[in-house]
């Protein structure tokens, strides 16, 4: 009965989804982004540095002397992957097309920072499908998987007790350790002991009440 009423809430909770939807970033109240040549001047040098980096192709790079069409891309297009206009907080980028080949102009879409980093040369699919659950739970204030370290760490410092020891601690893949709890009933205190065997999840915080009744006092 839990399995079924859980998964009919998480249905409710995600059937208004559509991964082509437009989920714009509420907080962004930033002007309207306008290219400058200072500005593509500099993405330039740095695709073609990326590029070379890669050994890929630069023949047909973008030039200096496309600025006036990328300023005009700009300001008419959105971003090819989440659908969010352009501003000064959500600066454009080009995104490659075909993740094989360069910067080329008849080979690049306008698009957001966030999700070019995001997808870099994963699949765009499953990219666009991440960035767009990400998007949608953060307007319906859904919860998420925590996967970033600094907000981690920003939550964590107001995490407080009470009647219970809330042990933090940061689990990385394949680097970190598996800890137990072990109680002192003569120095009636909590440690943690580490074992010999890995963790195999994400970031994650955990929270254990250990609840006084062993006659503390």
């Amino acid at each position: 009965m839990a399995a079924c009423s859980n998964a009919i809430k998480y249905a409710k909770a995600y059937e208004d989804f559509d991964i082509n939807g437009i989920y714009p970033n509420f907080d962004d109240l930033s002007q309207k982004f306008y290219l400058t040549e200072n500005y593509w001047q500099s993405k330039v040098r740095g695709y073609l540095s990326q590029d070379k980096h890669k050994k890929r192709d630069t023949t047909n790079n973008v030039q200096d002397n496309d600025f006036d069409y990328f300023k005009q891309l700009f300001k008419v297009s959105n971003c090819c992957i989440c659908g969010c206009k352009f501003t000064f907080d959500n600066k454009p980028t080009l995104d490659r097309i075909d993740n094989s080949k360069g910067h080329s102009k008849d080979n690049v879409l306008p698009c957001c920072l966030y999700c070019n980093c995001f997808c870099s040369d994963k699949d765009k699919n499953i990219g666009k499908l991440f960035i767009q659950l990400r998007k949608y739970c953060m307007i319906r204030c859904l919860p998420t998987n925590l996967t970033d370290i600094d907000v981690y760490h920003l939550i964590r410092k107001w995490i407080t007790g009470g009647l219970s020891n809330v042990m933090h601690r940061v689990n990385r893949s394949g680097i970190d350790f598996i800890k137990r709890l072990y109680y002192n009933k003569e120095a009636k205190k909590v440690t943690v002991l580490t074992t010999d065997h890995r963790i195999i999840l994400m970031f994650i915080i955990v929270v254990v009440n250990v609840f006084v009744n062993f006659q503390l006092l």
